[in-house]
């Protein structure tokens, strides 16, 4: 897909350094800044102009069961993602205990795909591994498939726990879990407690591979943290990003040491009084907050407004939850933010109906409803013709 020409996009209000005011944004050779003289304008009165989202936390192609299947679900996924104003976005793959898609050869061939496709991607879809702890003394292989295709982003997790809780509480569920995965409920309970066997090396194994992350200039975090006390390990040994805290207190943790703290721009958008409660304190405290999709991509917009329309934040700091903090956290010091110089990842709100009228990667324009597409069918400049 090509890029868009040179151009001038006014009549609208774009978000920059925190406040929404109407001014013109040029784009030039896929980057925000001077257009050349006699660029085209392309009239976007009625409109919010926004930084492309960062989504920190997407959809999980699992399950999936043939790689043939792949390139059409990541095809899909992508559409998806663009249209929900997501510029920059991540695919969960879990690198667990057990094996097909949630193992090393499922997380390889995912990546495989994800990186044969690029080129042609409308967005810059990116694979998150999801790093079960139990399996931090295979950090080796880990680090290479990530080095290999040049992932930088992952998260800690463990999913034990919850699991023996959920068989303990509710075998029927923890059977069909168990078929999800391709296995009966006694060959998953088998590989559980292999995993169990291993508990006494984890904390070597993490801060091993914790030390692997550091190398390889990998930003990392740790997901579901129950309490403050494992939130404050997981800092000490490098996660300095709380996704999705398992509790009030482990969230609250992450402020003081200025740890980022991602939460459910999903469960935001459906009106959970408990979560926007959250943002709003961790706002109080200072945090760094990020809204991920969980799979959801249509609640990040919907997320911020709502949060807006609370009077819980601005609108202009919940869109930051969506861009500036997440790209942020990563280190996308060329994205995230609309200032000269960066990538040209924009989100086109019609502010009457808060729909997505259109949204530019990298300079290209890879969604645009068909009401407002005619729009970027450029008029001659006049009014920059002289400058």
């Amino acid at each position: 897909m090509r890029r868009l020409p040179d151009l001038w996009l006014t009549g609208a209000k774009v978000l920059r350094d925190g406040a929404l005011e109407p001014a013109e944004q040029g784009i030039a050779t896929g980057r925000l800044g001077q257009p050349q003289p006699g660029a085209a304008e392309v009239d976007l009165a009625g409109c919010l102009i926004l930084p492309g989202i960062v989504d920190l936390h997407g959809p999980t192609p699992f399950p999936l069961r043939a790689a043939r299947d792949l390139d059409s679900v990541l095809a899909a996924l992508d559409r998806r993602a663009a249209r929900g104003g997501v510029t920059t976005g991540h695919l969960v793959q879990h690198w667990g205990w057990t094996t097909g898609w949630n193992g090393h050869d499922g997380a390889c061939n995912l990546m495989q795909a994800v990186a044969r496709r690029r080129a042609g991607a409308l967005t810059d879809l990116r694979v998150k591994p999801c790093v079960e702890i139990r399996l931090a003394a295979m950090a080796a292989p880990l680090l290479s498939a990530m080095d290999l295709f040049n992932l930088r982003y992952a998260v800690l997790t463990d999913s034990l726990e919850p699991l023996m809780a959920l068989h303990r509480r509710q075998p029927q569920e923890f059977e069909q879990r168990a078929k999800g995965l391709g296995l009966t409920a006694a060959e998953l309970l088998a590989r559980m407690a292999a995993a169990f066997a291993g508990a006494g090396a984890v904390p070597a194994s993490l801060r091993a591979l914790a030390g692997g992350f550091d190398m390889a200039g990998v930003r990392f975090g740790s997901s579901g943290d129950p309490d403050a006390e494992t939130r404050e390990l997981h800092a000490m040994m490098g996660a300095r990003i709380a996704e999705f805290p398992g509790s009030r207190r482990a969230a609250m943790a992450a402020p003081p040491v200025g740890d980022g703290v991602v939460l459910s721009a999903r469960r935001i958008a459906a009106g959970d009084p408990e979560e926007a409660r959250l943002m709003q304190d961790l706002l109080r405290a200072g945090g760094r907050v990020a809204l991920a999709s969980q799979g959801d991509p249509a609640a990040l917009v919907a997320a911020a407004f709502r949060l807006a329309d609370q009077g819980l934040c601005s609108l202009a700091t919940g869109w930051g939850a969506l861009s500036t903090i997440p790209a942020a956290l990563l280190g996308l010091h060329d994205r995230g933010r609309i200032a000269s110089g960066l990538r040209a990842d924009l989100v086109i709100v019609d502010a009457a109906t808060r729909r997505i009228a259109a949204v530019i990667c990298d300079g290209r324009l890879v969604h645009a409803r068909p009401e407002w597409r005619s729009r970027f069918r450029p008029r001659p400049a006049t009014r920059f013709a002289a400058q």
